[in-house]
């Protein structure tokens, strides 16, 4: 999903754009597409029956660093 953004903001090195964003995650590396369907497969099930209204951050730790926002 990101990767345009990535060629866009090194569109020479996109690869050198991700590895800087990256290195900002507590994760070192960028989530995958795969991650986020299992997410969605989750909340459409009826595992998650009793979960409702909330914000789920998906973005591996990422928006910890922000604080409370």
């Amino acid at each position: 999903m990101v990767a345009e953004a990535f060629k866009q903001v090194n569109p020479a090195d996109p690869k050198q754009a991700e590895d800087v964003y990256a290195a900002a995650n507590p994760t070192k590396r960028p989530g995958l597409p795969e991650e986020v369907g299992k997410l969605v497969a989750f909340l459409l099930s009826d595992d998650c029956s009793y979960i409702n209204g909330q914000t789920i951050a998906i973005d591996g730790g990422q928006s910890n660093s922000y604080g409370n926002v």
